[in-house]
């Protein structure tokens, strides 16, 4: 295989979430002759898009997404359409869950303290009112 120049080195890209370890990857240019060897190439040929757009998310802006693809080559499947806020929400979904869970736990922890609070100065409140000296004069 011939030596290839490196252009560029990315950050790492978290793909499963923040507390998943990145996966190691490398960007090839898609018309890289010679990149698989001999033959043909046995490799997945996907590719991701990116567009920023205020109207992300829109299903007119997905259509005219799909119409612009689909005029330059029509045998292209366009799938799997997610706006960024989707994909951190997904790698984000189990912290989110946990930390709603620590939240309730502390609540619920809170709310068991002031009723355990609640219930002891009750009927210590109650006590100390009665003075047992007039109770006796009463008598």
């Amino acid at each position: 295989m011939p030596w290839h120049e490196v252009v560029g080195v990315v950050q790492d890209v978290r793909e499963n979430g923040v507390n998943q370890a990145c996966a190691a990857t490398v960007y090839w240019p898609s018309m890289m002759p010679d990149l698989y060897g001999p033959g043909p190439p046995n490799v997945r040929r996907t590719a991701y898009f990116a567009l920023r757009s205020s109207r992300a998310g829109t299903q007119t802006f997905i259509n005219e997404m799909r119409q612009a693809v689909w005029s330059v080559n029509s045998t292209l499947a366009v799938a799997s359409i997610s706006t960024m806020q989707d994909i951190y929400g997904q790698s984000m979904a189990r912290t989110s869950f946990t930390l709603v869970m620590l939240a309730i736990a502390g609540t619920m922890a809170v709310a068991l303290v002031a009723a355990a609070a609640l219930a002891s100065y009750l009927p210590a409140r109650r006590t100390a009112a009665v003075d047992p000296v007039e109770t006796l004069r009463a008598e």
